[in-house]
């Protein structure tokens, strides 16, 4: 296997430290509950992620701020050396929440908006004046946060006036996930071509400084798109054992939060250096199914196995109705 392909240790982890919400988001993919990681079994994996030399934990639900022991669990990333963010719908977050936050050691916070108003945001999620004033109370701070936007056929048409919404909270960046089956299993409600390569345009063309725009690495069709004239495409791709990993609540190890493999290892290097699934990811190329086999892009974009794995009911499977199939292979990519 080629050891480019992925990193000696994770960049990151995702923490799912609980799994209640106060919220029942259309797009959501989570099993929501009243449960909650362990506090024992937290603190002994993070105390390996440490020690594994992982630089960043990612804490997640459910929502993380529902989490009984969530100031205690920042403050030992904190401890630890490493770098602690969450991912929230804004649930009370306050300037007097945030404040005791910033004070234990969060360091960056996402927080999640799919519209520039109420009726486009809860076409798939819930709560967006919960996270308006999240936003609002955030850029009075020095912390670093983030919107967190999935691209959908109801809000794609709006991305412009969510850009604009996000400067006048000076949001320093907009990231850009793809849409998923949602627990149900309803399928994505993903954008058509044309509007894809519209959004593609407008990245393309925005040159503010105010806000840098993120395409996620679980679109790599879109970045594709961005990046198709460039001389050099980057490594766009699904890092889900490559660069990341996530640990459920049950203290379970997987690949990536959206993909149901779940195994148990005695240490999170034993899972990352020996895991079958996690070599699986790592071979994408050798094995994917067409048509993503035939397709240039591979290299830089192997799309995402969990939602191949989702829509086809196969690892391996190639995204059958991807539009931007091209059969004719190139030297354009590199690997990093």
């Amino acid at each position: 296997m080629d050891n480019q392909r992925f990193l000696q240790s994770p960049k990151f982890i995702n923490f799912e430290i609980t799994t209640a919400c106060h919220l029942r988001c259309p797009q959501c993919y989570s099993s929501i509950s009243s449960r909650e990681m362990d506090k024992d079994l937290y603190m002994g994996y993070l105390k390996q992620a440490a020690k594994f030399n992982v630089k960043h934990i990612n804490l997640t639900g459910g929502e993380p701020l529902l989490c009984s022991y969530i100031d205690y669990a920042i403050e030992a990333i904190n401890k630890l050396g490493m770098k602690a963010g969450i991912v929230t719908s804004g649930f009370n977050l306050n300037p007097k929440r945030l404040e005791e936050l910033m004070k234990v050691g969060l360091k960056f916070i996402t927080v999640s908006l799919n519209g520039s108003t109420k009726e486009i945001h809860e076409k798939s999620r819930r709560g967006f004046y919960i996270s308006i004033k999240a936003i609002e109370a955030l850029s009075k701070t020095n912390i670093f946060y983030a919107i967190n936007w999935v691209a959908r056929e109801d809000n794609i048409n709006d991305f412009p006036a969510l850009v604009e919404l996000a400067k006048s909270y000076k949001v320093k960046r907009i990231a850009i996930r793809r849409s998923k089956p949602n627990i149900n299993g309803e399928k994505a409600c993903e954008p058509d071509k044309d509007k894809m390569i519209k959004l593609a345009e407008f990245i393309k063309l925005y040159n503010s400084k105010d806000i840098n725009i993120n395409v996620y690495n679980c679109y790599p069709t879109l970045a594709n798109i961005i990046y198709k004239d460039e001389e050099s495409v980057p490594d766009c791709g699904c890092i889900a054992g490559r660069k990341y990993m996530a640990i459920d609540v049950d203290g379970n190890f997987l690949p990536c939060r959206l993909m149901n493999y779940k195994e148990k290892y005695d240490s999170i290097s034993d899972y990352w250096l020996n895991s079958r699934v996690i070599g699986m990811l790592r071979s994408v190329e050798e094995n994917v199914q067409s048509p993503c086999r035939e397709c240039a892009m591979l290299p830089a974009c192997r799309t995402c196995r969990a939602l191949c794995q989702s829509l086809y009911g196969d690892f391996y499977a190639g995204e059958k109705d991807c539009p931007f199939f091209k059969e004719e292979k190139n030297n354009r990519h590199k690997n990093f």
